[in-house]
């Protein structure tokens, strides 16, 4: 008798993915937190989440070190000996009302209250109008709510007071990336990861957060063009940061399995899976989430398909069986409905569900006759033909691959 190992059939929603965001804004630009620190901890948490340390950051990637405070001095700006800073003149009494209601504002997000937050930020700009932190989360704060034309408005503003800020080259490329342009998304996500990791005030701004996230997005759009060499080096960055992304990890593992580097790909696959209870998306504005409804699923599913390619095709049946009872419960129904209307950017930024586990009872079938056991391999294509929404050209392939295990 064939003894194949087993795993446990799949849980449903983890905890982690049903909680609401974490708001942890504590002051200044350090509200990035809302949007960008709700998920796991970031590399440099006192708590590691494997024995061995994360391979340092390529030097493009390191914050300036800080230099050491001269007597009486403050050093938390790095100014180079021959290029001293030019003192600011002080925050006028005017400035210093909007900062006021500016801080007010970012408490009102933190507690989701985004309408007074909203109107706090366009009262500040009434005593401040170059107040940038306003600026960058009222586009926010519109982006958030589908009004694109008024959120591209505050952005560009933003951007034209401090051209480096973080989260403003984020969301604008975000926008970018909703109108299809992807070229132009790409390049607003690289500024905006150089632009986080080159702040001075990294810390405050969420630079490093702002980081990840922007290299992640990126290497989608690089997977989507088919320059997985790229997509890998950006998740790569981006794991660095946060090392628990498990949708870094997956789709790292489908860059590589493109490239016929299996092993490596299973082991991203395994590193998606170890971390899928300690990573969960904050808005869908940020990430495809769509995309990832299935996310434990498709994971099993590629991980059984790049053992399969290893030829260690038992435990690859260990990976795809438990998810044949999903797939004909499923197959067919509303996930498969027409994709987002191109007019409707917000969805086009959710993404649109990830079905690959759908070809499970092929690659299980291939998986089977591998093993040497033919008839369960024919069996299960035949069991995904009398499921009932079966396609025509899935139809066909199941019938081609019957004949060929058959000889």
């Amino acid at each position: 008798m064939r003894m194949v190992p087993t795993r446990q059939p799949l849980r449903g929603p983890t905890a982690a993915a049903r909680r609401a965001m974490v708001f942890l804004v504590t002051g200044g630009l350090l509200g990035f937190a809302l949007i960008l620190g709700s998920t796991a901890a970031l590399a440099d948490d006192p708590t590691p989440p494997s024995p061995t340390p994360p391979a340092p950051a390529p030097p493009e990637q390191q914050p300036p070190p800080a230099p050491a405070p001269a007597a009486g001095g403050d050093a938390t700006v790095a100014e180079p000996p021959a290029a001293p800073a030019v003192p600011q003149p002080p925050r006028t009494p005017e400035q210093q009302a909007g900062d006021a209601l500016v801080a007010e504002a970012l408490r009102s997000v933190s507690a989701g209250e985004f309408g007074p937050a909203a109107a706090k930020f366009q009262e500040a700009l009434t005593h401040d109008p170059d107040n940038a932190t306003a600026h960058t989360y009222l586009c926010f704060l519109s982006f958030r709510k589908g009004d694109y034309p008024s959120a591209r408005a505050s952005c560009d503003r933003a951007i034209a007071i401090t051209p480096k800020i973080p989260l403003a080259l984020l969301l604008r490329a975000r926008m970018d990336e909703a109108a299809g342009g992807l070229g132009k998304a790409s390049d607003g996500y690289l500024a905006a990861a150089e632009a986080g990791l080159s702040s001075k005030r990294i810390a405050a701004e969420g630079g490093r957060e702002v980081a990840g996230h922007s290299r992640y997005l990126r290497a989608l759009i690089e997977a989507r063009m088919g320059d997985h060499n790229a997509a890998l080096t950006d998740l790569d960055r981006a794991i660095k940061i946060f090392p628990q992304n498990a949708y870094a990890s997956y789709e790292g593992g489908l860059s590589l399995l493109a490239q016929g580097r299996n092993e490596e790909a299973s082991n991203a696959f395994r590193s998606a899976l170890a971390s899928k209870d300690k990573w969960f998306s904050s808005e869908a504005w940020l990430t495809p989430i769509r995309r990832y409804l299935f996310f434990e699923e498709n994971t099993h599913f590629w991980l059984g398909v790049s053992l399969l390619k290893l030829n260690k095709a038992e435990k690859a049946i260990a990976e795809l069986e438990p998810l044949l009872s999903s797939v004909e419960s499923r197959l067919g129904t509303e996930i498969r409905s027409a994709p987002a209307a191109a007019a409707d950017p917000g969805r086009a930024l959710e993404g649109e569900p990830d079905t690959s586990y759908y070809r499970t009872h092929f690659e299980l079938a291939k998986a089977y006759a591998a093993a040497g056991d033919k008839s369960k391999a024919v069996e299960t294509l035949r069991s995904f033909l009398r499921v009932e929404q079966t396609d025509k050209p899935s139809i066909d392939e199941a019938r081609a691959l019957i004949k060929t295990i058959k000889g």
